[in-house]
This record gives structure tokens, sequence and C-alpha cells, in this order.
């Protein structure tokens, strides 16, 4: 079941399959919860951003990545060029900051 909900900002979100309130989570809950991290990683010489997207599961487009970069979307990238992109990933209580 998906049920649409509101956030602070008013804007809709979706929740597919909530946990009824007061459940514990089952390992099948705990393997769909995640979101987008930003990380940062290294261009191989020559590397375009839709290269290096594809190599390392970036999940923007070159033409976003390329404005959060301040680079040109066909701009051939230096060797270890630091390209922030971003990654799905699980939830882990490891990934907290500090």
């Amino acid at each position: 079941m998906t049920r649409p909900r509101r956030g602070r900002s008013g804007c809709s979100s979706t929740v597919s399959n909530p946990a009824p309130l007061g459940s514990a989570l089952v390992d099948d809950d705990w393997e769909s919860i995640g979101g987008l991290r930003v990380r940062v990683v290294e261009a191989n010489a020559g590397e375009t951003l839709a290269q290096l997207g594809q190599r390392s599961a970036n999940r923007w487009s070159p033409e976003y990545a390329a404005v959060m970069n301040g680079l040109a979307v066909g701009e051939r990238l230096p060797a270890g060029s630091l390209v922030k992109i971003a990654r799905w990933e699980r939830y882990s209580p490891n990934n907290r900051l500090p």
C-alpha cells in the first residue's frame, strides 16, 4: 500500500509499505531503508562525467553532476580530480556522522 503524506514544507511524499505503528522492523524492512548519499570519487584521466557516473553508480545525471561540481558536461577530467556524486546506500547505524 502506498499513501501520500505531507511534510513540513507542504510537499507530498510517498511512503511505500509503511510499517504499522508500534510494530518492530523485520529484516526485509531494514533492507529497504536507505537514501542518496553524497560521496567524493577520483576521476580517471580523460574520463567524462557520464563515464565516471556509470563507473561509480552515480544517481545524478551528467548535467546535474556538472552543476554540482562546477564543470562542463562534456569536459574531460584530469586524473585524480575529486568529483561529488550521489549514490544510493542502505541505512547502516555505522553511516552516522560523528
